[in-house]
C-alpha cells in the first residue's frame, strides 16, 4: 500500500534511509538532516512525499522537494509514479534524481519509469597525511569567514558563478534553509575570498564529523578564475580540517564540469572512489 508520508513516519523512514546506506555503502543521513529536509520552504509535507506499507511496515519512501529533485527508497515501482502525478500537479517542467551506481536495484525501478542518465557525477576524497600545502592568495584578495549579513551576496555569486554548470541554485529561502539549518553548518568553515567589496571565491565546507570533512562548494568567479584561488581555497580548508582532526575530505564533482575542476582535484590528489548517475525525468 502506497499513502502519503507523515510527520509521524520521521523515525521508520529514517530507518529506512539508514538500511539503504549500509546496503550500498554510502554515509548514513543524520535524522536531524531529514528532519531539515521535511522544513524546507516550500515542501509540502502532506503532498509532497510517499511511503510505501507491507504488512504493517514501512519498507519504501520517495519525496519530491521543491527543486524538483526526486528520492526513492527501497520497494514500490508506483511511488514514481505518484512522483510524476504530483510533479504535473505542481507545474515541475524537469525531474532529476542523482543515485549511486552501485544501487542497481533503484537505477532499474527509475528505467522502468521513463528516466534517462543524462551524465555522471564523481566523489573524490583527500587522504589528510600529512600538512597540506600553505594557501598562496593574491596580493588583492583577502578571505574572511561567512556572515549573516553575506547569505544574499553568497547566494547571488553562486548562482553567477555556476550559470554554466549542470548546477543550478534554489531560490534564496530554500538554498538558505539547505545549507545551514542542521548541524553541518558552522560559519567558521565557510571561507568567503574578496577583492574589494566583490566576492572572487567561496569555499563552503561542512562542520567535520567522525574524522571526515566535506567540500559542499567551491566556486570562483568567472573574471577571476585562473589565479589559482580555488587551489588556496582547498589548501586553507585543508588545514582547517587538519588542525580539527580531520583524516579525509570528500567532495563531488560533474564528469563534464566545464571547468575541469576534476582535474584540479587530482592534481592536489584527491581521488575518485565513487559514480553516481544523474537521472532526468525531461516533461513529468
Amino acid at each position: 500500500m502506497i499513502r502519503p508520508a507523515t510527520l509521524a513516519d520521521i523515525e521508520p523512514v529514517h530507518a529506512l534511509l539508514l538500511e539503504w546506506a549500509e546496503r550500498v555503502d554510502e554515509l548514513p543521513l543524520a535524522r536531524e538532516t531529514l528532519e531539515a529536509e521535511w522544513r524546507t520552504p516550500g515542501f509540502d509535507v502532506a503532498r509532497d512525499h510517499w511511503a510505501t506499507e507491507r504488512d504493517g511496515r514501512l519498507v519504501g519512501y520517495a519525496a519530491l522537494k521543491p527543486s524538483g529533485t526526486v528520492v526513492r527508497r527501497g520497494e514500490g515501482d508506483e511511488l514514481l509514479a505518484r512522483v510524476g502525478e504530483r510533479a504535473r500537479e505542481r507545474g515541475d517542467d524537469r525531474l532529476e534524481a542523482i543515485l549511486t551506481t552501485r544501487d542497481e536495484d533503484g537505477l532499474a525501478a527509475f528505467a522502468r519509469a521513463g528516466w534517462v542518465p543524462r551524465r555522471d557525477v564523481l566523489r573524490m576524497w583527500l587522504e589528510l597525511a600529512g600538512e597540506p600545502p600553505a594557501a598562496a592568495f593574491p596580493p588583492d584578495v583577502e578571505v574572511r569567514a561567512y556572515g549573516n549579513e553575506d547569505a544574499r551576496p553568497l547566494h547571488a555569486f553562486l548562482a553567477l558563478a555556476y550559470a554554466d554548470n549542470n548546477e543550478e541554485t534554489e531560490p534564496f529561502d530554500q538554498w538558505l534553509h539547505f545549507m545551514t539549518a542542521h548541524g553541518d553548518f558552522d560559519p567558521a568553515y565557510w571561507q568567503l575570498a574578496w577583492a574589494g567589496d566583490d566576492l572572487a571565491a567561496c569555499c563552503l565546507t561542512w562542520a567535520p564529523f567522525d574524522g571526515l570533512g566535506w567540500v559542499k562548494d567551491l566556486a570562483v568567479h568567472p573574471d577571476q578564475r585562473r589565479r589559482g584561488l580555488g587551489e588556496a581555497l582547498l589548501h586553507h580548508a585543508a588545514f582547517a580540517y587538519r588542525r580539527a582532526g580531520v583524516r579525509r575530505v570528500g567532495l563531488k564533482v560533474d564528469s563534464d564540469n566545464p571547468t575541469r575542476a576534476a582535474r584540479l582535484y587530482e592534481r592536489l590528489g584527491y581521488a575518485v572512489d565513487r559514480v553516481y548517475a544523474v537521472l532526468e525525468l525531461p516533461n513529468p
